[in-house]
């Protein structure tokens, strides 16, 4: 028996590969094609009648139902149909992206009844997550661009379920939700350093589901996950969804052990997340860029270089004694080298030292990079608790005179070096103020 997917377009489409590795865990030898489609009522009639059954994506699940037969309760509710079986009394539609959503979630743990909601968007699938929140008495709101959609959507779930939900905007969000659904293509292969939310906002969610399934990590399921909670993207849902279809052709059921192999499969195919520009940290000394540039590395999985240690390394000795055998001049060409080095290829963090932007020609090095510069501000006082008894800094030998003079001389060079700014609050953890740059890195490319 034949099967297949219509929709426009279909070219990062995983559907072929998980339908086939379905098929053989039951060992069904059916086939699965994927057809593109320009005109949906042409494709129904050449091709579509001829199959067993098939599966609908955008931007035709709901132009589907006028070309069958009937529709089920659910995919009436959301006027959207994802699954239809040829049968002796017709075509009969079905939407079975619930199906795969709500499997994604119980096998990630994640619980909708009673919980404080945020949703984003009020397209196909963000309608599906509210209707289904709601009718988990959950207290939701919606954050979405399109006021006039979301205004719709306010209405006919109240007229539907007598229920009320709120509509928020950007100023409105914050971290005291239980779950954030994230039904956008806000942050889909191949934009995946892009987000619907400024990150530092949502970062304390405990739980995060993310229709998103490629990359493998959304900036919001991966800020999630670094920050202890539980980010889940929606590779679970899709194989969820791609089950229950199957289910409904060919009347089988398909435990949670092979939903996971199904996912743990396709995983591997999919597109790793990647940093596409450089991460460079400037700012005074002290003011924490190396500790930040390791979370930054650690949260992208990037490669990390700091350029003070490569100086070390590369002179085979400490900075105090490069200064004093050799004089400063010597430590900035050095430095200058260390930079241009660093500065090569993309997708890394770097950090630099507290003095980078003394010379104009390291100044140039980083506005003509690919990268982006984010100065580290952090207060003098700050600066000198955390300096008061460090001696390998040469020069700082003079105590807080020197730094403050040192600080005031290079502010103005931080600020004209830097795509972005950051001001450190001490009473902030480290990984909070990763965040936060993390936050001002995608203003500034996207």
């Amino acid at each position: 028996m034949n099967f297949g997917l219509i929709g426009n377009p279909l070219g990062h489409s995983m559907s072929k590969v998980i339908h086939e590795k379905l098929f053989a865990l039951k060992n069904n030898e059916h086939e699965y094609a994927l057809y593109p489609t320009e005109n949906v009522g042409e494709t129904f009639e050449n091709i579509l009648k001829n199959l067993g059954g098939f599966n609908i994506t955008i931007p035709y699940k709901t132009d589907i139902i006028g070309l069958i037969d009937k529709i089920d309760g659910k995919a009436a509710v959301y006027n959207s149909c994802n699954t239809v079986k040829k049968t002796e009394n017709g075509f009969l539609g079905y939407n079975t992206d619930v199906d795969g959503f709500f499997k994604a979630i119980e096998i990630n743990g994640i619980n909708l009844e009673n919980s404080k909601i945020l949703v984003t968007g009020c397209g196909g699938v963000s309608r599906m997550l509210t209707y289904e929140s709601v009718m988990k008495n959950a207290d939701v709101s919606i954050f979405a661009r399109n006021k006039e959609k979301s205004e719709a959507l306010k209405k006919e779930i109240f007229e539907k379920t007598g229920k009320e939900i709120k509509l928020i905007s950007a100023d409105d969000i914050d971290n005291n939700f239980d779950i954030i659904l994230q039904g956008t293509p806000v942050g889909m292969y191949p934009n995946g350093l892009a987000t619907p939310i400024e990150l530092k906002k949502i970062c304390k969610i405990p739980h995060c589901f993310d229709t998103i399934y490629n990359p493998v990590e959304t900036m919001i399921s991966k800020v999630i996950n670094y920050m202890g909670g539980n980010g889940v993207n929606g590779l679970y849902m899709l194989v969820g969804q791609a089950a229950k279809a199957q289910e409904i052709w060919l009347d089988c059921d398909f435990s949670e052990e092979e939903i996971k192999e199904t996912v743990a499969e396709v995983h591997k195919m999919l597109n790793p997340f990647k940093l596409s520009k450089n991460i460079v940290l400037i700012g005074g000394p002290g003011s924490g860029k190396t500790t930040l540039s390791k979370e930054l590395a650690e949260f992208f999985d990037a490669p990390l270089t700091d350029t003070d240690s490569e100086i070390v390394k590369n002179e085979g000795c400490s900075i105090n004694e490069i200064f004093a055998n050799h004089g400063e001049e010597y430590f900035r060409k050095c430095e200058t080298a260390a930079l241009k080095n660093a500065l090569s290829g993309s997708g890394k963090i770097i950090a630099t030292g507290g003095g980078i932007v003394e010379k104009e020609i390291n100044r140039e090095l980083l506005k003509n990079s690919d990268s982006v510069v984010v100065y580290i501000d952090v207060d003098k006082d700050i600066i000198l608790k955390r300096l008061k008894n460090d001696t390998t800094r040469p020069l700082l030998k003079n105590g807080a005179s020197a730094l403050e003079e040192l600080l005031n001389r290079r502010r103005s060079l931080y600020e004209s070096s830097a795509h972005a700014v950051v001001k450190i609050c001490d009473n902030a953890d480290k990984k909070e103020n990763t965040i936060r740059i993390i936050d001002e890195f995608l203003k500034a490319i996207n």
